[in-house]
Protein backbone atom coordinates (compact mmCIF):
# COMPACT_ATOMS: atom_id res chain seq x y z
CA UNK A 1 0.00 0.00 0.00
CA UNK A 2 1.48 3.12 -0.83
CA UNK A 3 -0.54 5.23 1.24
CA UNK A 4 -3.43 5.25 3.55
CA UNK A 5 -6.51 4.09 2.25
CA UNK A 6 -10.43 4.26 3.50
CA UNK A 7 -12.64 1.71 3.11
CA UNK A 8 -15.95 0.21 4.21
CA UNK A 9 -15.76 -2.50 7.15
CA UNK A 10 -17.88 -4.42 9.21
CA UNK A 11 -17.31 -7.43 11.58
CA UNK A 12 -18.36 -10.75 10.45
CA UNK A 13 -20.69 -11.27 13.01
CA UNK A 14 -22.40 -7.87 12.42
CA UNK A 15 -25.79 -7.59 10.66
CA UNK A 16 -24.88 -7.56 6.83
CA UNK A 17 -25.35 -3.47 6.57
CA UNK A 18 -23.64 -2.72 9.88
CA UNK A 19 -21.21 -1.26 7.46
CA UNK A 20 -18.44 1.67 9.07
CA UNK A 21 -15.40 3.76 7.62
CA UNK A 22 -11.76 2.42 8.55
CA UNK A 23 -8.49 3.88 7.55
CA UNK A 24 -5.70 1.19 6.48
CA UNK A 25 -2.54 2.71 6.73
CA UNK A 26 0.97 2.42 5.34
CA UNK A 27 2.30 0.71 8.03
CA UNK A 28 -0.34 -1.82 8.48
CA UNK A 29 -2.59 -0.81 10.87
CA UNK A 30 -6.33 -0.23 10.69
CA UNK A 31 -8.03 2.58 12.33
CA UNK A 32 -11.74 3.62 13.11
CA UNK A 33 -12.08 6.54 10.99
CA UNK A 34 -14.68 7.61 13.76
CA UNK A 35 -13.36 7.60 17.06
CA UNK A 36 -9.90 7.15 15.90
CA UNK A 37 -8.99 4.12 17.44
CA UNK A 38 -6.90 1.27 16.30
CA UNK A 39 -8.94 -2.03 15.55
CA UNK A 40 -7.24 -5.36 16.60
CA UNK A 41 -10.03 -7.58 15.33
CA UNK A 42 -8.99 -9.51 11.72
CA UNK A 43 -12.71 -10.84 11.51
CA UNK A 44 -13.60 -8.18 9.42
CA UNK A 45 -14.37 -7.51 5.64
CA UNK A 46 -13.85 -4.70 3.23
CA UNK A 47 -15.26 -3.03 0.91
CA UNK A 48 -14.18 0.03 -1.50
CA UNK A 49 -16.04 3.46 -0.27
CA UNK A 50 -17.23 3.88 -3.77
CA UNK A 51 -18.75 0.06 -3.80
CA UNK A 52 -17.73 -3.15 -5.42
CA UNK A 53 -16.26 -6.67 -4.14
CA UNK A 54 -16.33 -7.57 -0.71
CA UNK A 55 -12.44 -8.93 0.83
CA UNK A 56 -12.58 -10.92 3.64
CA UNK A 57 -9.51 -10.04 5.74
CA UNK A 58 -9.18 -13.74 7.04
CA UNK A 59 -9.47 -14.92 3.70
CA UNK A 60 -6.48 -12.56 2.60
CA UNK A 61 -4.34 -13.37 5.44
CA UNK A 62 -4.50 -16.78 5.12
CA UNK A 63 -3.05 -15.88 1.35
CA UNK A 64 -0.39 -13.88 2.54
CA UNK A 65 0.93 -16.60 5.17
CA UNK A 66 0.72 -18.93 2.53
CA UNK A 67 2.41 -17.31 0.43
CA UNK A 68 5.21 -15.78 3.26
CA UNK A 69 5.70 -20.07 3.84
CA UNK A 70 6.18 -20.58 0.51
CA UNK A 71 8.70 -18.06 -0.45
CA UNK A 72 10.53 -18.85 2.93
CA UNK A 73 10.86 -22.52 1.79
CA UNK A 74 11.71 -22.03 -1.74
CA UNK A 75 14.52 -19.65 0.04
CA UNK A 76 15.59 -22.31 2.42
CA UNK A 77 15.51 -24.87 -0.31
CA UNK A 78 17.95 -22.70 -2.23
CA UNK A 79 20.22 -22.37 0.74
CA UNK A 80 19.95 -26.05 0.95
CA UNK A 81 21.06 -26.81 -2.42
CA UNK A 82 23.60 -24.22 -2.03
CA UNK A 83 25.47 -26.01 0.81
CA UNK A 84 25.23 -29.76 -0.28
CA UNK A 85 27.00 -28.46 -3.86
CA UNK A 86 29.73 -26.84 -0.99
CA UNK A 87 29.85 -29.95 0.55
CA UNK A 88 30.48 -32.29 -2.37
CA UNK A 89 33.18 -30.17 -3.67
CA UNK A 90 34.92 -29.93 0.13
CA UNK A 91 35.00 -34.17 -0.70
Amino acid sequence: MEKDMLVKARYKDAPEDDWFEVLLTEDHRMIDAKSRKEITRTDMQFMPIEGGDVIDMEDEWEDYRMERLREDLHDNALYLAKQARSYKKEE
